[in-house]
């Protein structure tokens, strides 16, 4: 395991031409003319080398640590690249299962700052073996544990013939269960088909926990993705094999499973979108549409009571107009704020801001607008706000931006935000072009950048 330790550089380090130049990124979508959304610098650190950012998977424990997780390098020379971002630095990590060729598909930031867990794939291997690994590894870089598919492929509780690792994982840190997913096709009738299993391994000791979870009875559906009960046990989103329906499911880590049905009219016609997440308190947040039509909404459930069930608005207020938006395509869950990732009818992608406690929305602006750099995804802050993290080409950075919900002042008789000449400069007002501003940011990014490392 080869590590490598990086800065991490608060934005309160860099003043004076920061402030000013950040002040600029206030490209904002309102809301009835009351809100709007802008975005300020957090921290940023150092990519790494040999790989392109844009690529990776991202991920947070949901209190300001931030994981990505990607490949690097082409066949019998790949290896897995995480970098987790703590607090106080940010590490990156190559790792190579058993020192032999390996991608990485998915990981997870251990609670306590100890270290994470991380799913791929030997590429050494021949055809027909299983070829899937789940291994913990240390902050200090040390692999504590490792678990191939071979083991849990060769468990007499395993249904069918491996053939593939299964897309997500999750932690279950009431009893310490690692769950991941295999995909094998089994034979039914003398007919193969496809299934999806969830396995479960001991986060202390690599122990295997459970082998071929799945629901009973279940008829033309495949578990589909698996997400962490904070209360215990899992959310498992099945998905039609003939179609595109998505339902949720609960298991509790011991061979209980228990179909998700709140007490709202017609729920078995909505489908969710995206993956679940639960609150502190116990509560699911779930982003769902309806399928056929052009209806979508966000459910937050309690112990089988409905807190809100609000359906999406089919337009907002985007640089003083009003666009007609699409469904919900993915969701994000924080402790204080949920948003819904949307399309705008001008083909841009649009993020909806809205309140964790009643769903209203609170802000919607143009998603790669929010933020300098490219957006690789939305995490959450360490007290569970929205955070964008980026990727600078320029000076091959990553950096995170705090989005905040505004007051917007409108200036009589313009209709505009900002007090047209003289007034602050915001999208679809007056003053210097969009595009010159964000020119200008990267530059001054870039500039500081290098003079910090000459220094």
């Amino acid at each position: 395991m080869r590590m490598v330790a990086g800065q991490i550089n608060l934005a309160r380090w860099r003043a004076g031409v920061w402030g000013v130049a950040l002040a600029a990124v206030m490209l904002v979508g309102s809301v009835a003319g009351a809100q709007e959304l802008s975005s300020r610098s957090l921290r940023s650190w150092d990519a790494p080398t040999g790989v392109d950012p844009r690529l990776a998977q991202v991920r947070d424990d949901g209190q300001g640590t931030t994981l990505l997780v990607m490949s690097a390098g082409e066949e019998l020379e790949s290896r897995c690249v995480v970098v987790v971002a703590y607090e106080d630095e940010a590490l990156s990590y190559g790792y190579r299962r058993a020192g032999a060729p390996s991608r990485c598909e998915d990981a997870f930031v251990l609670p306590g700052g100890a270290g994470f867990v991380v799913r791929g794939d030997r590429m050494d291997l021949p055809a027909g073996l299983a070829t899937g690994f789940v291994a913990r590894i240390a902050r200090s870089g040390e692999e504590v544990w490792a678990v191939e598919d071979r083991q849990i492929a060769e468990d007499e509780d395993y249904v069918g013939a491996w053939e593939a690792t299964g897309r997500g994982m999750a932690f279950d840190a009431v009893s310490g269960m690692v769950a991941v997913l295999t995909q094998a096709q089994e034979s039914v009738g003398g007919r193969l088909r496809e299934t999806v299993q969830l396995h479960g391994v001991n986060v202390d000791d690599g122990q295997v926990m459970v082998v071929g979870a799945r629901p009973e009875g279940g008829q033309g559906e495949v578990i589909d993705d698996v997400a962490a009960d904070t209360s215990g046990g899992f959310w498992v989103t099945l998905k039609e094999l003939q179609g595109v329906g998505r339902q949720l499911w609960s298991y509790d880590g011991a061979g209980g499973w228990q179909s998700f049905s709140p007490s709202i009219d017609a729920w078995e016609r909505r489908e969710v979108v995206g993956g679940v997440r639960t609150l502190d308190d116990g509560s699911v947040v779930v982003f769902w549409r309806v399928r056929g039509e052009a209806v979508s909404g966000v459910t937050r459930v309690r112990e089988g009571e409905v807190i809100f069930d609000r359906e999406l608005e089919f337009d907002g207020e985007l640089e003083g107009r009003w666009v007609p938006l699409s469904d919900v395509a993915r969701g994000w869950v924080g402790a204080g704020y949920i948003a819904a990732l949307r399309q705008a009818s001008d083909g841009q992608r649009v993020l909806e801001l809205r309140s964790v406690d009643d769903g209203e929305r609170l802000a919607v602006g143009y998603w790669e607008r929010l933020a300098v750099g490219v957006e690789l995804g939305l995490v959450s802050g360490a007290d569970g706000e929205p955070v964008v993290l980026t990727y600078i080409s320029v000076d091959e950075s990553l950096r995170e931006f705090r989005l905040e919900v505004e007051e917007t002042v409108r200036s009589p008789g313009t209709g505009a935000d900002g007090g047209g000449e003289g007034g602050c400069v915001v999208a679809g007002g007056g003053g210097a072009p969009e595009r010159l501003w964000w020119w200008v940011l990267v530059g001054m990014f870039a500039g500081a950048r290098r003079r910090g490392r000459e220094e």
